[in-house]
């Protein structure tokens, strides 16, 4: 179950260079599991999905 991209697909609101999306969704693409980050917490990110610089 991934989160329908909309917005979220190409958004940054916390500016730390993860999309929203990816951080929402999490490297397992499920939001419903525990493994995302905050897209509105710039020091909570996974450095490998950082594609904004």
């Amino acid at each position: 179950m991934e989160l329908q991209r909309t917005s979220y697909e190409h958004g940054d609101c916390d500016g730390d260079g993860v999309t929203d999306a990816d951080e929402i969704n999490g490297p397992d693409g499920d939001p419903a599991t525990p493994d995302g980050t905050d897209s509105n917490d710039a020091c909570d990110y996974d450095v490998a999905d950082i594609s904004y610089q």
